[in-house]
């Protein structure tokens, strides 16, 4: 009675008086300590009942463990009950496992799991609830596998936390019909999970079908449809969901606007921007500051960086998150210094950078070409410990390339601690290499990749393909097209058009050829690589046979095609099918008149020809001005074929253009002295 009414001094006294005491005795005063959080006390009388001859039961365990709070405490008890070889049971198991998950130790909780002979349903799904919450993706999965083999019953709660776990779609859907079939009654949160599920793993459509099914929805299942849609960049979806949720005179909260803003930058259109806005200013809701930061996305992503920039400014709070927001929308619009500017504000107002905010500072740095910022900010990011983050290493890698230094990219990547998967990382310093026409460089990285067992993505083998053709290493591209057709990638359209392209380059048409057969889908990419193949090879005939094909499946061909023929007529020394192509094949160009480079290949064309009166007056009469280019074909022509008065006068014209070009003055020079 004493116990129960809290009043623990009288409790004890009785217990102190009673001629003997038995097991429940001691239960009750354990349990009165624990209920008044008297922890020391209950621990002094669970020691002391043992000295007593009493052996603590099932409820002993219960009472004690309830007045634990840290993990040393449950671990004492825990250590007792292995000590004295006692059979945990389902009710001392599962209030062991609430302690061990609240005190966020899994390895004990796994370990009294493993201990217990019997599971209930509770026992299995505490342990799937914690996994999923510390956002383990392969724990939660298994263990409903063995949960399901053992034949114990999954709650929704087991479901909820196995769903919330689902990375592969095939899954999900797997996990949905075992919940369908076990027929249990409707759930919004079960469904609400169901649509996370299927927006988290791109199946919209399912998600939708499980939005229209359920018989009640909560503000919740509106607000994860539609940031599974913005997610998904269907932003005119998320607009339309967002719409009809207004429709229904249901009242939209700051989540619902997040994943409405992230579906308007989806779409790109600044009026749908501005519209939501307007909506969320007349409906006079709290602005969070992760509210903020997604409209200032939005209005970035939507091409008005002033409205951001603005928006910005008139925040009555800022975070690193708000700040790093603004920086990557300044850097993705080319505004490099105002980024520096922030970055260094900052300091000011006590904000410390995080890894989001070197990412765009670096890039910054690498756009302006500033390595020595650069390196300052590197030195910040090797202060505070963040140089083993594998994207900022990327970035770094990058920067340096960029700068031309690309010594300092290779020492980067020599500290990176790559796994052999991490693909981004390689892909950097291989196109690094690549960018700065270090292409041996860029190969051997490919092949040291390789050989550490790493996989390689399509950027990995565009990369080291555009390597093998730069140096017409046709070896080097057969071994790479091999691994292709291992790895399964040949029908990649990016790989197959680079696979096409190296060929060409390395002076092989029958190859180019087959490579471009062998592709099950083709863009005007791929025809116009194989055109260009052709074309650098003087096949004329193939080239255009090429082209007109082209015509008949893609519908079209654009100004790059164009190029390619011209270019095949001026190496088989075609004048008038080259003309003739320049005056007919503009027509196919839907749209786009022709530019500089058609008419520098007609004059490439007439030069090739030695008919270089032709190349002038073609120059003359050109509706664009000659550039550079153009002169400089003519030029090259008349000196190749000793017209030095010809040649002198392309020659002024193109230093009028340039007077500072010493390539031109030492033409210049040439012809004169071939004029004696």
């Amino acid at each position: 009675m004493y116990a129960k009414c809290g009043d623990i001094e009288h409790a004890w006294q009785v217990f102190d008086t009673m001629p003997s005491q038995d097991a429940i005795s001691w239960n009750i005063m354990i349990a009165a300590f624990s209920r008044v959080g008297q922890i020391e006390e209950a621990f002094t009388f669970f020691n002391n009942m043992e000295k007593a001859d009493f052996d603590p039961d099932e409820v002993t365990f219960l009472s004690i463990l309830k007045a634990c709070s840290t993990i040393d405490q449950g671990k004492q008890v825990y250590a007792y009950i292995l000590k004295k070889n006692i059979n945990i049971t389902t009710f001392v198991g599962n209030t062991l496992i609430d302690l061990f998950v609240k005190c966020k130790n899994m390895t004990y909780a796994c370990e009294v799991f493993d201990q217990m002979h019997e599971h209930d349903t509770l026992t299995w799904t505490m342990l799937v609830s914690a996994h999923d919450k510390l956002e383990r993706t392969e724990e939660p999965l298994l263990l409903f596998s063995r949960m399901v083999q053992e034949c114990a019953l999954p709650n929704i709660v087991t479901f909820v936390s196995t769903l919330g776990s689902c990375m592969l779609l095939h899954q999900g859907k797997r996990l949905h019909a075992q919940y369908s079939a076990n027929r249990f009654p409707a759930s919004v949160i079960l469904g609400n999970t169901l649509i996370d599920m299927y927006a988290r793993c791109g199946d919209l459509q399912s998600a939708q079908a499980v939005f229209d099914e359920m018989p009640e929805l909560d503000i919740i299942s509106w607000n994860t449809l539609i940031a599974g849609y913005a997610v998904g960049e269907l932003g005119e979806e998320a607009l339309d969901l967002f719409f009809e949720l207004l429709d229904k005179q249901i009242e939209p909260d700051s989540a619902t606007y997040l994943g409405v803003f992230k579906g308007c930058a989806a779409i790109g259109v600044l009026e749908c921007c501005q519209l939501i806005h307007s909506h969320l200013f007349e409906r006079n809701l709290f602005v969070d500051i992760y509210l903020e930061s997604a409209i200032i996305d939005t209005y970035a992503k939507c091409w008005s960086i002033t409205d951001a920039h603005h928006l910005f400014n008139k925040m009555a709070k800022y975070d690193v998150v708000s700040w790093n927001t603004i920086m990557a929308a300044l850097v993705n619009h080319g505004q490099s210094e105002e980024v520096l500017d922030l970055f260094r504000q900052m300091e000011f107002r006590d904000l410390k950078p995080d890894a989001a905010t070197f990412l765009s500072v670096l890039r910054a740095c690498a756009s302006a070409g500033y390595i020595d910022q650069g390196r300052v900010v590197h030195g910040y990011i090797i202060e505070g410990v963040l140089e083993s983050h594998l994207f900022l290493s990327v970035s770094l890698i990058d920067f340096y390339a960029k700068c031309q230094s690309m010594e300092d990219a290779g020492k980067v990547f020599k500290l990176m601690p790559i796994a052999e998967d991490d693909v981004v990382a390689w892909n950097a310093i291989i196109a690094g290499h690549a960018e700065h026409d270090q292409f041996e460089q860029a190969l051997e990285l490919y092949e040291r990749m390789i050989h550490k067992g790493g996989s390689p993505d399509t950027v990995t083998f565009v990369g080291a393909l555009k390597a093998s053709a730069n140096l017409s290493a046709l070896d080097k591209g057969l071994q790479i097209h091999n691994f292709i057709l291992k790895v399964g990638q040949e029908n990649n359209i990016y790989v197959g058009s680079t696979l096409v392209d190296m060929y060409g380059k390395c002076g092989s048409a029958d190859d180019a050829y087959v490579a471009f057969k062998r592709m099950q889908e083709r863009d005007i990419v791929t025809w116009n690589s194989m055109i260009a193949c052709y074309a650098l090879l003087g096949l004329y005939k193939e080239a255009m046979d090429s082209c007109n094909q082209m015509l008949v499946e893609q519908g079209e061909i654009d100004p790059i095609t164009l190029v390619n023929v011209l270019t095949a007529c001026s190496h088989a020394g075609l004048v008038d099918q080259g003309y003739m192509c320049f005056s007919s094949l503009v027509k196919g160009c839907k749209s786009t008149p022709p530019t500089v480079d058609h008419y520098a290949c007609i004059v490439d064309l007439f030069g090739r020809a030695g008919m270089l009166q032709e190349g002038l007056n073609f120059c003359e009469s050109m509706p664009i001005q000659p550039t550079e280019v153009v002169w400089t074909s003519l030029v090259g022509a008349c000196r190749f074929l000793g017209e030095a008065h010809l040649g002198l006068y392309a020659a002024e014209a193109l230093l009028e253009l340039d007077p500072d070009d010493n390539s031109t003055l030492l033409q210049l020079v040439l012809l004169y002295y071939q004029l004696g």
